[in-house]
């Protein structure tokens, strides 16, 4: 455990789409958002590192059981600690960083989802609980606040879905639930082998038109009370439904298509956000 995670923890600044929604937060909560951001990286490098699944296993439990020991400041491993500071400061259930764990887990035990009531619960897992992890980190009086942070979440993940079909397949996991790859009769052979057909296009579109509704039902529970608080949640909000735009635009043609935001355009769209909130 102790040589891939120290690796980890000494590796853990990444940049993501994530990155420019932080700017514009205080910086208390902008280092609260990234200490839980960090935490979520080291985490996940668990579950893709190149190692055997059972190894991976143990390594992910010893991370479950070090995350306990860091809510009473006792793991060996700092940013434990700290996350607990934050945690007992924004009052954040611990149970949100459990479930993202059970979500990464899944990843260990599951390559493959019968249909999307399964795949709705991976979602939730591994991105819904950062969305609400989030919320309580921005604040916020209203509830309907924590249904926003579920679906805009969910909405975010389909999207990462369908962009990374491709990358996916080159670790043997499909996420598109195979009861729409039935409904589309779409081989998984295409998929592996990189290959665009009209169904494979049909089925994508479909996967697409899931995440087009939970952005909407997302935009609908954020109250206009709550807009400025949530400045962060918007900007990624934007950026992924950039994304998700981009997509369609490329005829769902995911295997040879660039879906990535160039920094100037997640400028653009950070800026467009704050004017709109100011």
């Amino acid at each position: 455990m102790e040589a891939l995670i120290l690796s980890d923890l000494l590796n853990y600044n990444s940049k993501s789409n994530f990155t420019i929604a932080f700017v514009f937060l205080p910086k208390n909560k902008r280092d609260a958002i990234n200490l839980v951001y960090n935490w979520c990286k080291v985490s996940d490098s668990i579950v893709d590192a190149e190692l055997p699944n059972d190894r991976k296993k143990q390594f992910l439990h010893s991370w479950v059981v070090e995350f306990e020991k860091g809510l009473l400041g006792n793991s060996q491993y700092p940013i434990l600690n700290k996350l607990s500071i934050v945690i007992r400061k924004f009052q954040i259930p611990t149970e949100y960083f459990l479930d993202l764990l059970r979500g990464m887990e899944m990843d260990l035990t599951k390559n493959r989802y019968n249909n999307f009531d399964e795949l709705e619960i991976y979602c939730y897992r591994v991105a819904s609980t950062v969305g609400l992890i989030c919320a309580k980190i921005f604040g916020y009086k209203n509830e309907a606040i924590e249904k926003y942070a579920i679906q805009l979440g969910k909405a975010l993940q389909i999207t990462n879905i369908i962009r990374d079909i491709k990358q996916d397949a080159t670790k043997g996991r499909i996420y598109i639930p195979l009861e729409d790859l039935q409904k589309f009769n779409v081989n998984e052979k295409d998929i592996f082998e990189n290959r665009m057909s009209d169904n494979l296009r049909k089925c994508i579109n479909c996967q697409w038109e899931r995440a087009n509704n939970y952005f909407l039902e997302a935009d609908n529970l954020l109250v206009v009370d709550e807009k400025k608080g949530f400045l962060a949640a918007q900007i990624m909000e934007e950026v992924y439904y950039y994304i998700l735009l981009k997509i369609r635009e490329n005829n769902y043609d995911v295997f040879t298509s660039n879906l990535k935001v160039t920094s100037y355009n997640k400028f653009k769209i950070a800026i467009s956000c704050w004017w709109k909130n100011r």
